[in-house]
């Protein structure tokens, strides 16, 4: 029996096993079954729409930054490949005091009213793609 235009579309959402079998996680290890489920897990009042950006981490080991909009209230961030990514909220510090990113897992933030918020990022291999989405 085919599918119905709304199971097509729930289909293409869903989240896919990537080449180890493993699925999107947040930071507690539950799983997400597609996009919106990770977007809903984020309070949206009073928020303005979401803005989208990707950093492409070009040399390991390098450590890369992304400055936040003034007065953003949540953040999402993941990588788009499998690996891992190190964060930390100061510079030169990707390599010491660091959090990880576990590869198919996603890091949120919510409950923000910052203002000048940089975060610091690096992974051990290059090509890796950094997608956050903020809300402010």
């Amino acid at each position: 029996m085919p599918l119905s235009p709304n199971q097509q579309d729930n289909e293409k959402r869903k989240f896919k096993a990537d080449s180890n079998n493993e699925v999107a996680v947040n930071v507690c290890g539950e799983q997400f079954n597609d996009i919106v489920d990770a977007v809903n897990g984020i309070s949206s009042s009073n928020k303005d729409a979401p803005v989208v950006s990707n950093t492409l981490i070009v040399n390991a080991n390098t450590e890369y930054s992304h400055a936040f909009g003034t007065g953003v209230k949540a953040f999402t961030m993941r990588a788009r490949e499998n690996n891992d990514i190190k964060f930390s909220y100061a510079t030169g510090t990707t390599n010491t005091t660091y959090m990880t990113l576990k590869r198919g897992a996603v890091y949120t933030e919510d409950g923000l009213n910052a203002t000048g918020l940089i975060i610091y990022f690096e992974s051990l291999a290059s090509g890796i793609t950094v997608e956050i989405v903020e809300w402010t």
